[in-house]
């Protein structure tokens, strides 16, 4: 059936709407903006806050004018079914999705989707605010082969590696750019929904529900301190919904504006609500620029714990705790041999209840290429922490990956990124850069996106058997390739805690204008040679350069045309 406007409800609403105070602003939120589908009787309410436009409804492939009142657009649809696509068209544009949509189907840049929220059959209830003891943290998208909800729901049920752990927590779930990626460049672009490369809402919630029934507390990384480089729609809602300032990765809200805090403030409960988490990761609090807001977060969600990433040593009076930078930096050198902090983390660091305590992150080795992979060592000092420990649930080396549309954009984000990461010795990101633009020159992104898929899980003839099947790829990105097929070799080694010679360095080449550049690796914790081998290539001339240097001192260059 055709939907239709429901004219009675939808000016009783109006009239409801037009009464609305300052307070309510937050409830209205929550309750009135984005679709809200019931099932008793097949209607919908959409709901949209921008303040002075006159908005058009596509649903499903028709037009309907939206009603006006008190900065609300808002319209009653009857005959409607979960699964219909709609949009709206602004006086300045034609194609918006729904910033409020609890499902993108198409991504950042496609229509939103009606949901039936109620449709999932909740197995077990949520018991008050959980506190975790230790946690795994996980990319959905590479934790399992499939890289879904449903994939890594099964796994629960029959995978090991999980009976130990008192909290899963999951890198951003929220809808990204792309086909994968690590999902801090969703943000609170679509802050209510959930990425459709990872499944349904009705697939997270069961994901939960079954963590859960195995006494599994679940924990969110919600990144709410910048907008991604796509899919941003803010502003054709509202003009101020963006600051004028930006964060090292891109434009933040502006958290100074109480409609802008609302809107956050309330989506993110309602997330909560739908979605049952135990407790909240906020990404890199600190570009938030006012600590009220992380106040105002731990006040409006009781039931949750909070957790924080903060420099800052303190930690805020109403979050349970945060991230310890200076932890993870001591466990790092620790790994190079280095043991000048060991006595401050012991004494220091490890009795603080307030600080989650890794060894590795996301962070860690997807940004660093000069830390060592893994150990042994390192991961059984955080579980003497009176805090919360913290383990990285990946296979082999996690890189940093993403799938923009536009290469200008990613070549911007990852400057950006580099900025921010002067900290480190040696990036990854430049050399990504160059290697996903050559993937998605050739097509292959999702080819090599595969490709570490294979690697991560183990999988090393199926990932050999792409390196021998691609011989058209330049001869950078299969040195590259062969590098990482040798870091995934080694990456499960146990190494003796002492390291009498454990070395792993990147010694970077200049980059000018088409030039790029990549490395391969060699080494081992015995007195044999170690050998640095780095190629460099112009994309233009072909011409490449490839440097091998023994670690004792002597070198060998070559130039080649290919």
């Amino acid at each position: 059936m055709t939907p239709v406007i429901n004219e009675m409800q939808t000016a009783a609403r109006l009239v409801r709407l037009s009464a609305l105070n300052e307070t309510d602003f937050r409830t209205e939120i929550i309750a009135g903006s984005g679709c809200h589908y019931n099932r008793a009787d097949n209607t919908a309410v959409f709901g949209v806050w921008a303040p002075g436009k006159k908005i058009i409804l596509n649903l499903a492939g028709r037009d309907y004018v939206m009603q006006f009142s008190g900065d609300f657009s808002v319209l009653v649809m009857e005959n409607v079914t979960p699964g219909m696509l709609y949009y709206y068209s602004f006086p300045e544009k034609n194609f918006i999705p729904d910033i409020y949509s609890y499902y993108q189907p198409q991504g950042v840049q496609g229509a939103s989707m009606v949901i039936d929220q109620d449709a999932y059959p909740w197995q077990t209830q949520k018991n008050g605010r959980q506190i975790p003891v230790s946690i795994t943290k996980l990319h959905i998208g590479t934790a399992t082969p499939a890289g879904t909800f449903k994939a890594l729901q099964a796994e629960l049920l029959t995978n090991k590696d999980f009976t130990v752990t008192d909290a899963l927590e999951f890198l951003p779930l929220g809808c990204f750019p792309g086909r994968f990626g690590w999902g801090y460049d969703g943000g609170p672009n679509f802050i209510s929904s959930v990425s459709e490369n990872y499944g349904t809402p009705d697939e997270l919630k069961a994901l939960v529900d079954t963590a859960r029934a195995r006494g599994i507390k679940v924990g969110f990384d919600m990144q709410l301190n910048h907008y991604g480089p796509e899919g941003i729609w803010q502003e054709y809602y509202y003009p101020d919904y963006l600051a004028r300032v930006s964060t090292e990765w891109g434009r933040k809200p502006n958290f100074a504006d109480k409609f802008v805090r609302q809107f956050l403030l309330g989506k993110l409960k309602e997330f909560c609500l739908l979605y049952q988490p135990d407790y909240l990761r906020l990404d890199m609090s600190s570009r938030y620029g006012d600590d009220g807001f992380i106040q105002e977060i731990c006040a409006l969600l009781p039931d949750v714990s909070v957790i924080l990433e903060d420099e800052r040593e303190t930690v805020p009076e109403a979050a349970l705790a945060q991230w310890s930078f200076p932890a993870v930096h001591i466990l790092q050198e620790l790994r190079a041999g280095r043991r000048h902090n060991l006595q401050k983390f012991l004494e220091q660091i490890l009795p603080d209840k307030r600080k989650v305590i890794f060894a590795d992150s996301h962070d860690e080795q997807g940004n660093n290429l000069a830390a060592p992979l893994h150990d042994r060592f390192t991961p059984a000092l955080t579980a003497l922490t009176a805090g919360i420990a913290m383990h990285w649930y990946a296979f082999g080396y996690f890189h940093f990956f993403c799938d923009y549309q536009d290469d200008r954009q990613l070549v911007s984000v990852t400057a950006e990124k580099c900025g921010a990461l002067r900290h480190y010795p040696d990036t990854l990101w430049p050399r990504m850069t160059g290697l996903q633009a050559y993937f998605r020159q050739y097509g292959q992104a999702q080819e090599f996106f595969a490709f570490l898929h294979a690697l991560w899980h183990k999988e090393r003839e199926k990932a050999q058997e792409w390196i021998n099947n691609n011989p058209q790829l330049p001869a950078i990105c299969r040195a590259y390739n062969q590098t990482i097929f040798a870091l995934a070799n080694i990456a499960n080694q146990t190494v003796p805690p002492d390291y009498p010679d454990f070395i792993y360095t990147l010694k970077k080449l200049r980059k000018e204008n088409n030039w790029m550049y990549g490395a391969d690796i060699y080494y081992n914790t015995d007195n044999e040679r170690k050998i640095l081998h780095v190629s460099s290539v112009n994309r233009e001339t072909k011409k490449t350069v490839r440097l091998n240097c023994a670690l004792d001192g002597s070198a060998d260059v070559q130039i080649s045309e290919e």
